[in-house]
């Protein structure tokens, strides 16, 4: 079954490497053509997720600790402000 997602806009939250559960996501849902922003959690996941988001054609990496509120409202504003 495939789904078309053309035009769709979603956020995948958590990648921290290759063996991620949200990697797999964020690669089947872009597959589909859904446009991402995809977060990582800190400094120590930058550089392995920063270089996955990035293999993906059109997709936007951000450092976002889901377990703070504050985080997750300033990823929402920088990814509301990024030029499409």
């Amino acid at each position: 079954m495939s789904v078309d997602l053309q035009g769709r806009n979603g956020v995948v939250f958590g990648v921290a490497n290759k063996r991620s559960i949200a990697w797999s996501i964020a690669q089947g849902l872009h597959a589909a053509g859904m446009k991402l922003a995809i977060t990582y959690q800190n400094e120590r996941l930058e550089q392995e997720a920063k270089d996955l988001i990035l293999s993906l054609p059109g997709a936007e990496a951000y450092m976002c600790d889901v377990s703070k509120d504050e985080e997750i409202a300033k990823t929402r504003r920088s990814h509301a402000s990024s030029p499409r």
